[in-house]
């Protein structure tokens, strides 16, 4: 692809790419989840065995936070960024 500006042209060799970490940053390994409604214990049992099926030589860390409004804040710490990645997108069709 060439671009013409004021008389010169430019041309792009790398159209479309972008650099992984400009979208997924190594630093982000927290999957927060709210659950609530009469099924919340089995969905967080089901999220549970995902976490322990995607994590690797470190354990993911499972932090739940109880409200008074009957819902619950599920923080799924995970050793990097790839393992909260997988998570999320096997958690997906659960959570439909």
């Amino acid at each position: 692809m060439s671009i013409s500006d004021q008389n010169e042209d430019v041309t792009c060799t790398a159209c479309n790419v972008i650099d992984i970490g400009t979208v997924i940053q190594e630093s982000d390994c927290v999957s927060q989840i709210t659950l609530s409604g009469d099924h919340k214990d089995e969905m967080l049992n089901r999220l549970t065995e995902l976490a322990r099926s995607v994590e690797n030589d470190d354990a993911c860390d499972i932090t739940v936070q109880e409200s008074d409004n009957n819902t619950s804040q599920i923080d799924f710490v995970f050793s990097c960024a790839a393992e909260k990645l997988i998570f999320e997108m096997r958690a997906r069709p659960l959570m439909a």
